[in-house]
């Protein structure tokens, strides 16, 4: 179910938190433009922009590829 102004409030959160991230990340010593750099692309990230149907990832390691989720599960069994 959605509602009305949910994707604006998912958008300002999304900037809020991009804020807060570059706040530490320039905290820590990094140069701003790296710092943006970087929360862009995880901003990025969040909106799906790394997305793709393509087959490309299979072809190239010469295997089905795996959903990370499904790699981190399997690795938390053997943990």
């Amino acid at each position: 179910m959605t509602h009305e102004g949910t994707t604006d409030l998912v958008d300002t959160f999304d900037e809020h938190l991009g804020r807060c991230a570059a706040r530490l990340l320039l905290d820590a010593g990094l140069p701003a433009p790296f710092a943006a750099l970087l929360v862009d692309s995880d901003l990025g990230v969040s909106r799906g922009e790394l997305f793709t149907a393509s087959t490309d990832l299979q072809r190239l390691i010469r295997r089905p590829s795996k959903p990370l989720t499904d790699v981190v599960a399997a690795a938390v069994r053997t943990a």
